[in-house]
C-alpha cells in the first residue's frame, strides 16, 4: 500500500518587462508511505521527494535550472552481499552467504537545459546533467554504506526536428 500526498506550484513572473516577463518558478514535494506485507516499504520509493526549478522562456529560447532531490529508498530486497570467511580463510559455501535488503542514500542533483527554436521545425537542445556530481551511496540495513558509484557530469548537444 501506498499512501501520501503531492503539492507543487508553478508561477511566470509575466508582469516583469520585456524578456524578464519570461521568468518563472516551479517546486513540487510529495510525500509517499508505502509498505510491503512483509513490512518492508516498496522498492524504489522515497518518502521525501522534491523538485525546485528556475527557468526563463522568451521568443524562441528557453533555459530551466533544476534541482531534485529524493530521501533514501529500499533499492533491494535479500540480496547476496557478503560471504563469510571461515578461520582458515577459505569461503564458507555452507549457508555462509549473507543476504540483506540494501538502500540507496539521500541523493540531490542539479541539472541545467537550454533550448533555441531556430525555426517552426528544427530546435538545438543542450543538456547537462547531475552537475554536482553526486555519487550513488548504497547502504545497509545497519546503515552502513557498502558501495559508492560515481555519478559523473553528462552533457548533450542536440537538434529536435518536427514535420
Amino acid at each position: 500500500k501506498v499512501q501520501g500526498f503531492e503539492v507543487g506550484y508553478q508561477q511566470f513572473f509575466t508582469f516583469l518587462p520585456g524578456a524578464w516577463s519570461g521568468l518563472g518558478v516551479s517546486a513540487n514535494y510529495t510525500y509517499a508511505d508505502s509498505e510491503q506485507p512483509n513490512g518492508s516499504p516498496l522498492l524504489q520509493i522515497s518518502k521525501n521527494t522534491y523538485n525546485l526549478q528556475g527557468f526563463w522562456e522568451y521568443e524562441d529560447l528557453a533555459a530551466r535550472l533544476a534541482y531534485n532531490y529524493r530521501d533514501s529508498f529500499l533499492d533491494t530486497e535479500n540480496e547476496k552481499r557478503v560471504e563469510n570467511i571461515n578461520y582458515l580463510g577459505t569461503i564458507k559455501t555452507d549457508d555462509g552467504t549473507v543476504y540483506g535488503n540494501n538502500y540507496r542514500d539521500d541523493r540531490g542533483q542539479l541539472d541545467f537545459s537550454a533550448s533555441w527554436n531556430v525555426n517552426e521545425n528544427f530546435t538545438v537542445v543542450l543538456n547537462a546533467s547531475n552537475l554536482t556530481g553526486e555519487p550513488s551511496i548504497y547502504l545497509s540495513e545497519l546503515g552502513g554504506a557498502w558501495k559508492y558509484t560515481e555519478a559523473d557530469r553528462r552533457y548533450s548537444v542536440g537538434i529536435r526536428g518536427k514535420f
